[in-house]
């Protein structure tokens, strides 16, 4: 079973593109709007909640931990399902995100033994772009596995994200025990991973989109590579420390996803 969590404020929708490879793998995926958030969440009966303005200096501080209280709240009823918690494998679990919501895969698993694997698609791992406000999880890295994947579109000089380049990814790193790898995809950018990449080409076809506002959004990575890429060690990374499969994928490069590349 895999939790997903999305960006700061955005929609667990914007992840269908990963999600349904997974599902289609045999993945039971559970993907969580964060209450007050997102811009909307409907609750059973119709009561519709949206998007509160964030207060204080601290919000993201704040924010982190209603989203860490939300992902405990959702592992605890899981279990409860009728019909459907019989299927899911609780006792395997693995949780990924986009951006703030990756940083949230890494904080649960500081303080949930019970996410097994982890993995963030281009989030800080702090509370600042520069990564010197790190979180929790940044902090104290965790003996679990856990993947990175970074861009060039979230920081504010241009660099790519990586454990060599942002201080936060790099405490992260040096306290992690468990098996890791750094992935940098660095002709994408930040919403390459989200449905952004399969669905604003599509748009750019009609509306004649700027290149600069493309670029800005989902760089310059061909729209149909980045997405087989995202999927492919997404799921090799699940099958491998959830299904216990070893992948020759997460070995090194590979010639058939020339736009991803190993940081070590």
């Amino acid at each position: 079973m895999v939790l997903y969590s999305p960006g700061w404020g955005s929609l667990r929708t914007l992840g269908t593109s990963t999600v349904e490879d997974l599902a289609s793998k045999g993945y039971v995926v559970v993907t969580v709007d964060h209450t007050h958030e997102a811009p909307m969440v409907e609750f059973p009966g119709g009561r519709l909640e949206t998007a509160k303005p964030a207060q204080g200096d601290d919000y993201l501080k704040a924010g982190m931990e209603t989203r860490r209280q939300d992902m405990r709240f959702v592992l605890d009823r899981l279990s409860s399902l009728d019909g459907l918690g019989r299927a899911m494998d609780l006792s395997r679990v693995g949780m990924f995100g986009h951006s703030f919501g990756g940083d949230t895969a890494a904080e649960v698993m500081a303080t949930d033994r019970r996410v097994d694997a982890g993995a963030d698609l281009d989030g800080w791992l702090a509370y600042d772009v520069d990564g010197r406000r790190p979180t929790r999880a940044a902090t104290e890295g965790t003996a679990r596995p856990f993947l990175l994947m970074g861009s060039s579109g979230s920081t504010r000089d241009g660099r790519p994200r990586s454990h060599l380049t942002s201080p936060a990814w790099k405490s992260f790193w040096e306290h992690s025990s468990g098996f890791k790898r750094d992935l940098l995809m660095p002709e994408a950018m930040h919403y390459s991973f989200t449905d952004l990449q399969a669905f604003l080409p599509q748009l750019d076809e009609q509306l004649e989109i700027e290149p600069e506002v493309r670029a800005k959004r989902i760089g310059t990575v061909d729209p149909g590579r980045s997405v087989a890429s995202q999927r492919a060690y997404l799921s090799a990374f699940f099958d491998q420390t959830l299904k216990h499969r070893p992948q020759r994928l997460l070995r090194g490069e590979s010639a058939e996803h020339p736009d991803v590349t190993f940081v070590r």
